[in-house]
């Protein structure tokens, strides 16, 4: 990533490589004062950014953007202080697939800070998972991905053991962000479509076409967000009914800018009370009603859970 490699490549050449063991092992975690080193590095290159990301949407992307360019980094002990970053961003996101993703980096990439047996590791894990079931929101996923860790550093791969963490991280997903994309919606209509080159629904002209996704919601509030295009001679103030299960959300469009300009906006909140295996978008109101204008294009739906 941009400027990260640039910088921690010279203090790389400066100071060697830490903390590197052979290959095919696994390297040591970071100590206090080599850690406190990587992480002003860390804060050098992203604290702005960090500041800055208010949103669940802006902490997700930020946490991915730190991910790959830890991957891309050759001093260890900065990879890690940045991978930390990335972790602590996507439970601020509530983001649990992403926290697993980086979560799974870490055991495969560095040791346990601390020995132990497999059988206490594994105690450990249960231990943490318990806290976890007392807390809500983002104390809750921090504590789950602390216990799925020590679960992935136990290394127990077989049983009755298996099959309970396989339904916990079964768990720890369902609280991630659920985004659907324009290219796997069902169309309907004869007009609507899909348009690879600007990977966006087109032709949207005619309110009584719309959109579909078999997708799973589980209950919970979310912030929805919709990617989209929308200047203000064609669509800017129509009104659309998102329809997830029995809930509905409604909001208008608004003028992202000058054709194609796609922003990210944010249409509000929803509520899901029992799990939805289906989201529909569909219009309420045209504004301009001009019969050969299109009304949106959009790229994604985005949900993001709201503590």
């Amino acid at each position: 990533m941009r400027k990260l490699v640039l910088l921690w490549t010279v203090v790389w050449l400066g100071i060697g490589l830490t903390g590197q063991t052979a290959e095919g092992q696994k390297y040591p975690q970071p100590k206090t004062a080599e850690l406190s080193r990587a992480e002003k590095l860390v804060d050098e290159v992203f604290g702005k950014d960090m500041a800055k990301a208010r949103s669940a949407q802006e902490k997700a992307k930020l946490a991915q953007e730190i991910l790959q360019s830890a991957r891309e980094e050759q001093d260890m002990a900065v990879r890690f202080a940045a991978l930390q970053s990335a972790r602590r961003l996507a439970v601020e996101a509530l983001d649990g697939k992403l926290g697993l993703e980086i979560v799974r980096e870490i055991v495969q990439t560095y040791e346990p800070l601390e020995e132990m047996t497999k059988e206490d590791r594994l105690s450990e894990a249960d231990r943490l998972w318990g806290q976890a079931e007392k807390a809500q929101g983002r104390e809750k996923l921090a504590k789950q991905l602390e216990a799925v860790e020590c679960w992935f550093y136990a290394d127990i791969k077989t049983g009755l053991v298996l099959k309970k963490w396989e339904e916990r991280i079964k768990e720890v997903k369902q609280s991630l962000t659920r985004i659907l994309y324009a290219k796997d919606a069902k169309l309907i209509g004869q007009k609507i479509g899909y348009a690879p080159q600007l990977d966006c629904i087109l032709q949207w002209v005619n309110p009584l076409e719309g959109l579909e996704w078999k997708e799973l919601i589980p209950p919970g509030k979310y912030e929805v967000v919709c990617v989209y295009a929308a200047d203000s001679k064609s669509a800017f103030a129509s009104l659309f009914a998102l329809e997830v299960g029995k809930s509905v959300l409604k909001f208008r469009l608004q003028n992202t800018g000058q054709w194609p300009t796609f922003s990210p906006v944010s249409c509000g909140t929803i509520i899901i009370a029992t799990e939805a295996n289906s989201v529909r978008l569909r219009v309420l109101q045209k504004v301009p009603p001009d019969p050969n204008m299109g009304i949106i294009a959009l790229r994604s739906l985005c949900f993001y859970p709201v503590p």
